[in-house]
């Protein structure tokens, strides 16, 4: 089964709510309203760690015809910023909700460490040298 959900702004006004375009996109699977719930709430979350995302793009992978029941699942997700996108690809599970907290929790990390970097709170290579 192939296709995608709207985007957040069609979304109703109780659910979580984002500041950028949150496009889902599933290929060989059914999403269920938990999981993009799940998935809207964590794209949320990250704007606390960064607040000047542009967009985000979710993909979930299923094991489609070659499993009855079961993972595993892949889930990508793409978060745009200025300058760049930062990337989580292929994080794996047997179960969807576990790939998409750890692709969540994988894509919180480089958002955070991105924004360190704009920060200024990360030295550079040379700053490390000159402390020798």
């Amino acid at each position: 089964m192939r296709g995608s959900s709207p985007s957040i702004a069609s979304r109703p006004a109780k659910e979580a709510t984002v500041d950028f375009p949150l496009d889902i996109t599933t290929r060989d699977t059914h999403l269920s309203d938990r999981n993009a719930a799940l998935i809207r709430t964590k794209a949320e979350g990250l704007q606390k760690y960064y607040s000047r995302m542009t967009g985000c793009r979710v993909v979930i992978d299923g094991p489609g015809d070659r499993h009855r029941s079961g993972g595993p699942f892949k889930v990508r997700v793409e978060l745009e910023v200025p300058g760049t996108n930062l990337v989580v690809d292929k994080q794996v599970a047997e179960d969807i909700e576990s790939a998409i907290r750890s692709a969540f929790d994988a894509a919180r990390r480089q958002v955070q460490d991105y924004a360190r970097v704009q920060r200024g709170q990360v030295k550079s290579r040379s700053e490390d040298d000159a402390g020798e």
